[in-house]
Formats: structure tokens, sequence, C-alpha cells
């Protein structure tokens, strides 16, 4: 997705419910009207958020895949925050007496009010990833828990919104946009709840090896396989303490039998203790795939890059070159920091054995130093300008590339990339 949609999108999600407003109520004070648009975009925002969390099918592929997805939907969070903040400090005054006692529209407001400060207080939890100050990171759990939190407060402002007072005919446009946004989010959140009963897929694992960086599972499907492709990723859990949680991880490995595999990095708690705990025989629960890092889609010049742990998509997907490698030329270069960090290398030696179109090429970085632009042209058989990089990495060294290919006015004609950052 361009980086231009996102704020296109959350700005059109904005505006139209903020101009229906004033087309139902434009007589009310400059105060009141703040307020009603601030609150109406809110809640059409968080309506919208809600279906980007559902991860409903073709969404993924509107918006160019699920990082672009979760960048969406965190960048909708943001403006949600400053939203409500709008809409609880400014506040609408209403004419005494307007709301009776005891009244539906008395309980919309004395719920909403909790409710509010409650959302303001998730969302800045939500956003923030690390503790300030410090290095230490929030747990996986309570960035998980704000988001599930928000389900009920969003059913909570859907009363409010459906009998607060305010000055709009039951008819008006805004009116009918507050109800659509309503019965759109509360069906995401029961997609929320029910989809994963129907997406996942029980694997037993066949196979668990500990290498230096990485841990390597390998499993078999015990019924239907997950619909996975080479180049993507699928949420993993298991049955284990701490490791219920579904987490993200790119698949690395895919046979025709359905077998799966993932090499993972042990850089946190659940990949830790997944690390420590998991042993063949064990059942996974795996939903996926998903993702668009597909090399198919490019064109016969290809370099696949792999920063460290970022080999895991590549080495998917020299498998598929190797059953179809068509004219494509392909050179996969990989950097790790020692040669010891090197994942799979004699699989991916085998592959290029045995097809001349693919070519593979260690950097270790202890002994050769940092990769740089230079040093990759030095390894691409065919001139940088003709090819397409697929990247998969720190973002640190694909944005130092990318500088130095703008000073010199020369680099690859497409970079292909997804963020697989999703908190």
């Amino acid at each position: 997705m361009s980086v231009f949609r996102i704020p296109a999108i959350i700005a059109a999600l904005v505006l139209v419910p903020a101009a229906l407003v004033y087309l139902a109520a434009g007589y009310e004070s400059p105060r009141n009207l703040v307020a009603l648009m601030a609150g109406v975009a809110a809640f059409s925002l968080m309506a919208f958020n809600l279906l980007l969390a559902a991860r409903l099918p073709g969404a993924e592929a509107m918006l160019g895949g699920l990082d672009q997805v979760y960048r969406l939907h965190k960048w909708s969070g943001i403006a949600i925050l400053f939203l409500v903040l709008v809409h609880t400090q400014v506040r609408f005054v209403q004419l005494e007496g307007l709301v009776p006692p005891g009244s539906l529209a008395e309980t919309a407001v004395e719920l909403a009010e909790p409710a509010f400060m409650l959302l303001v207080a998730l969302l800045v939890l939500s956003a923030v990833k690390r503790v300030p100050f410090t290095r230490a990171e929030l747990p996986w759990m309570w960035w998980r828990v704000t988001h599930w939190l928000i389900i009920p407060i969003f059913l909570v402002l859907g009363f409010h919104q459906m009998f607060v007072k305010a000055p709009f005919d039951s008819m008006s446009a805004i009116r009918l946009w507050l109800n659509l946004a309503a019965l759109l989010g509360t069906g995401a959140i029961i997609w929320i709840i029910v989809a994963p009963w129907l997406r996942k897929r029980s694997y037993e694992i066949v196979g668990v090896t500990r290498l230096e960086g990485a841990t390597e599972l390998r499993a078999r499907p015990l019924r239907r396989p997950i619909g996975a492709r080479a180049g993507q990723f699928a949420f993993l859990s298991a049955a284990q303490a701490g490791l219920r949680e579904p987490h993200p991880f790119t698949v690395s490995h895919l046979s025709d039998s359905g077998e799966i595999g993932f090499a993972i990095q042990p850089a946190g708690d659940f990949t830790r203790r997944l690390r420590d705990t998991l042993a063949p025989g064990d059942r996974l629960r795996l939903e996926g795939g998903y993702g668009r890092f597909d090399f198919r889609r490019g064109g016969q010049y290809q370099i696949w890059l792999a920063g460290g742990i970022g080999i895991t998509p590549f080495l998917a997907m020299a498998e598929a070159y190797a059953k179809d490698p068509g004219t494509r030329q392909v050179v996969l270069v990989h950097a790790v920091r020692h040669a010891g960090l090197a994942i799979n290398a004699d699989r991916l030696q085998d592959i290029a054995a045995a097809h001349p179109g693919f070519h593979w090429q260690l950097h270790d970085s202890a002994a050769q130093g940092r990769l740089d632009a230079g040093k990759l042209a030095e390894y691409a058989r065919f001139p940088l300008r003709d090819a397409e990089l697929w990247y998969c990495g720190p973002k640190g060294l694909r944005k130092a590339l990318q500088t130095a290919w703008r000073a010199q006015g020369d680099g690859p004609r497409r970079v292909h990339y997804e963020e697989f950052e999703f908190r």
C-alpha cells in the first residue's frame, strides 16, 4: 500500500461523517459541532478498525498485504485516540431538561463517560511498545488484552450513539451512517470470536532442531493443511502454558504432503518458551497463510536479500523456485553477524548446484564487514537496475541501502518488502 493511501483512507472516514454531522446539525454552536464531529468520526474509525482486526477474506489483497492492514489499523487507532480526546474535552453542551432522569438517553451518557476514559487508557497502552526510558518491551499479552477490551467498549459506545440525545433525525444520513457503523463493527466482533475456530488447523510436530540462532520446527497436518504459499507467514500457537496466544511466524518450508516448517529466532518470552518446551509429538494450531511476499509476481532478474533470521521466507521460496525455476535468474544473499548463524546453508547450496539460474551467497559480516550497496552489486550476476530486490531483515539495512542507491542514482528498479512488526 502506498504511504499516501493510509492518511487518505483515515481522512475519508473522518471527513465523510463530519460532513454528514454538519448537514444534519449545522445550526448547533461551533463547540457542539466539533464535539459531535469528533465523536462520530471516532466511532466510525472504531468500527473500521474492528473490520481490519477481523482479517476478513479479501481485505489483505485489497490493501496490499496483512502488514499493510496492520499499519492502517495502527494509524487508525492513533486517530481514534486524538478524536476521543477532542470529543471528551470539548464536550457537547445540551440544554437543561433535554435528557429525562432514568431514561435510556441518561444511561447512554453515564455509561459512555467511563468507557471513553478506559478507551483512552487502552489506546495509549496499546500504542506503547517499550517502557519509557528503558529498553524493556511491554509484554505481548498486555498488548493483546488492550485490544480484546476494546470490544466491550465498542458495544457500550454503540449503545451510547443509539440512545444518546443527539440533534439528528432518526432517518438522517448521519444516523443511518452510525447505525451502519454499529452493525459492521458488531458483525466484525462476531467474526473475530468465531473465525479462529473456522480458520485454525491442527498439526503435530515431527521435528525440533535447536540451532545457534533459531529453533527449527517441522509439523505435519492432522487433517486439512492451511493454505500457505512460499513467502507467507502463519499464526502459531500451542497448548502449553505461555504458548496459547497466536504469534505470527514466516513459513520456511512447505512440502507437497502438507508438512510445514518454521525457523524461529528465540528473541522474546514466547519464542524462548517455544524453544525450551516444544518437542516431537506436541500439537500446534496454525492459521494462515498471510502476506503477499511472492517472488512469482516479480520479473526475470531478482535479488533476494536476507538479513539474519530474515532468511526464513527465502528458504521456502528457494524450494518453490527449485520446483518451477522457469527463466528467472535469482541471486540470494544472506547477511549474518557471523557464519554460525547461517540457517540451512546446505539446503541452499544443493538448490544452487542443481539450478544454474539460482545463486546463493553467504555474507559473514564478522569476517567481511557490514554489507553495503557496493558489495551487494558485486554479488549480483546482473545489473541492479535490471533487477527487483526482495528484502527481509532489519529495517536499518534496507534503509541504508536505499539511501546509498538514491545517492548513486543506481539501484534495483523495484524493492519488495513486508513490515513484520505487528504492534
